[in-house]
């Protein structure tokens, strides 16, 4: 009886059915790993647009209890024009120094007795593409959007770059290094960082600050880093966050002192001067020629504008990121890396010796 009802309640075709679903199991756990692959190898071209706007309102004021820090997971993007450029500023400060030397070529042995066969090259391993390079400027697709905001009052073109990349997740996500715009002493207009993330959708996140800057001439201190209890101080409201070093120094310094000394036409006479005594300050040991001189920033932040913030991205839609004093548009499409070609040398003929010749 029991048997009866269980047969009623499956249905009669149930036993048909499920041999049918074992025989299509093993096609379904081969399709999953497939696109899971799949997934993990989808590059992306991003490009972004960073431009300052002028605020016709002037209602929005910059927070100033804000703090200014860059990731720890960050890099540049790689520009092979500037590597270029500066492989051949050092090659052309080199040959002045080198020496013309003669090289004579001499003639090969003779063989008695010889052949030739076709030598097979060694083949060099085919070069992947690298992610985070830039872009010549015709690979990109908003440089019409850069024109036009170039041609109208009001807006200032601070940084537009393109790249390609993977589909990387939150915690593996490298924050791009961001520094454009004029520059103030050892800062910019535009500093900080953004990324492109893929999870379940694509990300696009900035960590971006727009400074405003002003003569430093009383020499005060830029700004001072954030503590517990730093807003209870008399005048706290009124210093703007302290802007982060750039994490890559490789700015060149702008002052030097160097060893060669200008003399007034009235003080060529060493004997002239009057003997003097310099003591070094809170024990520090003097300058020696060639570092930098200990002055304090020719700049100082008058204000900045803060741009933090993270954006749901669609693949080939042009997005606007909007700030009352700044405006980022992105574009992110889909990206078919190449399959990479080894490059084929020609075969060399090489000498072939035959045995037993003398």
């Amino acid at each position: 009886m029991r048997d009866e009802r269980r047969k009623t309640r499956l249905g009669s075709g149930w036993p048909l059915r499920l041999p049918s679903l074992v025989s299509r199991l093993p096609l379904l756990l081969l399709a999953l790993p497939a696109t899971a692959a799949d997934d993990a190898e989808k590059w992306y071209q991003v490009e972004v647009i960073i431009f300052q706007q002028t605020d016709h309102y002037g209602q929005e004021k910059p927070r100033r209890d804000v703090t200014l820090q860059y990731p720890g997971n960050h890099l540049e993007l790689f520009d092979p024009n500037k590597i270029i450029d500066e492989a051949e500023s050092e090659e052309n400060s080199q040959e002045g120094d080198s020496e013309v030397v003669e090289v004579v070529e001499q003639a090969p042995a003779e063989t008695p007795t010889s052949i030739l066969f076709t030598q097979e090259p060694e083949q060099p391993e085919p070069e992947k593409e690298k992610p985070f390079q830039v872009l010549e400027s015709d690979q990109r697709q908003l440089n019409n959007y850069a024109t036009a905001l170039r041609r109208r009052s009001g807006y200032q073109v601070l940084y537009h770059q393109a790249w390609r990349q993977p589909g990387i997740g939150f915690a593996q996500a490298p924050w791009i290094l961001v520094r454009a715009g004029d520059r103030y002493g050892e800062h910019f207009q535009l500093e900080g960082s953004l990324r492109l993330v893929r999870s379940r959708y694509l990300h696009l996140e900035t960590n971006l600050w727009l400074s405003r800057f002003v003569e430093n001439l009383d020499q005060q201190q830029p700004g001072f880093e954030r503590f517990e209890g730093f807003e209870n101080f008399e005048g706290a409201e009124d210093i703007w966050p302290l802007l982060p070093e750039y994490p890559i120094a490789d700015i060149e310094p702008q002052v030097e002192i160097t060893d060669e000394l200008e003399l007034s036409p009235d003080s060529q006479n060493p004997g002239e001067f009057e003997e003097l005594t310099l003591e070094p300050l809170n024990s520090q040991p003097l300058f020696q020629i060639g570092e930098l001189i200990p002055e304090g920033p020719q700049y100082k932040a008058d204000e900045i504008n803060l741009f933090k913030t993270s954006r749901r991205m669609r693949r080939d839609e042009l997005h606007y990121l909007d700030h009352p004093k700044m405006g980022v548009l992105v574009q992110v499409t889909h990206y078919e890396v190449p399959e990479p070609k080894a490059e084929v040398d020609e075969p060399v003929p090489a000498p072939l010796l035959l045995k037993g010749s003398q």
